[in-house]
């Protein structure tokens, strides 16, 4: 069983809302016009707050989701970004269970990618073509229009790059020269478009 009681509640009011009309926020407090979002609320008493390494993704730690009990969910393996504890800033205000996302650490795909030419000469124009796999990830959909829940590729830059180039890694601008940069759609989503994106 989980942690997750089967109702929302406002933060402020404390009034309870039902999970069909949490869309809408506390409606106590939409009466007095202020709109207050409202959370789920969990019972913790005898729950594990360890993840379920039998599980994956998410449901690692589905018994603190808002989850009903006896439906089948699925995971697209979302939720594998490592958790650090903030043990002394939670314990300043508070909390003993305070963690942060690292999410230098989120989980990637294997790109590979191919170029038909790495080394050009100076003069003249050049045409490279540059292929590749592993980026079309199904989880990654776009958020708003026009893509909204389609396919949304990935951004390409083409320059050159230090091997240590990444600023998550620490490393300086001046470790990766920028000569373009594109935004690549996966081809149904670019057909489906066209020129609304360009």
């Amino acid at each position: 069983m989980g942690a997750y009681v089967g109702h929302l509640a406002c933060p402020r009011c404390l009034t309870e809302v039902a999970e069909a009309e949490a869309f809408w926020g506390c409606p106590s407090c939409q009466k007095e016009g202020l709109a207050v979002n409202v959370h789920p609320v969990y019972r913790l008493d005898g729950v594990s707050l360890e993840a379920d390494q039998s599980a994956t993704g998410l449901l690692r730690y589905r018994a603190l989701l808002p989850l009903q009990e006896g439906v089948t969910y699925f995971s697209l393996g979302e939720g594998a970004t490592p958790l650090i504890h903030l043990g002394k800033i939670g314990e300043e205000i508070g909390l003993d269970l305070l963690y942060v996302k690292d999410e230098t650490q989120n989980p990637i795909g294997d790109p590979q990618i191919q170029v038909s030419q790495t080394t050009l000469p100076e003069d003249g124009e050049h045409q490279v073509t540059v292929t590749g796999t592993g980026f079309n990830d199904p989880s990654v959909v776009g958020t708003r229009p026009p893509l909204a829940g389609q396919p949304s590729g990935a951004y390409v830059v083409f320059g050159k790059f230090a091997d240590q180039w990444k600023p998550s890694a620490g490393a300086a601008s001046t470790a990766r020269k920028v000569i373009d940069q594109r935004w690549a759609l996966p081809e149904p989503s670019f057909t489906a478009q066209g020129p609304a994106l360009i």
